[in-house]
């Protein structure tokens, strides 16, 4: 396939780690794993476990809008030709920054 992934888990999916127990949210493999599963590439970068800004949606729009830039930025200058997500608020972030 060919594809290099940005992968982001999502604050929410990681964290609190002791109620969600998703997976372990300093060094977490399991949404990797799964976009490897597909035959792309799940490529390290350096603002993958960062907030996409989301919890500042309506109340920080500037900062919040920075934070999702800076990410799709980073993902993108770390080699991935996608970034993908687990977490539905994050994708509803990323989708909006995209359509602005």
């Amino acid at each position: 396939m060919g594809f290099k992934i940005a992968a982001h888990y999502g604050c929410h999916a990681l964290r609190p780690s002791q109620v969600v127990r998703f997976d372990d949210p300093v060094t977490p493999s399991i949404f990797d794993e799964l976009v490897e599963a597909t035959g792309a590439e799940s490529i390290a970068w350096p603002m993958k476990l960062e907030c996409c800004g989301a919890p500042l949606w309506g109340f920080m729009m500037s900062y919040q809008r920075r934070l999702t830039l800076k990410k799709l930025k980073n993902g993108r200058e770390s080699g991935a030709d996608y970034l993908c997500t687990a977490c539905t608020y994050c994708q509803i972030q990323f989708r909006y920054r995209f359509s602005r």
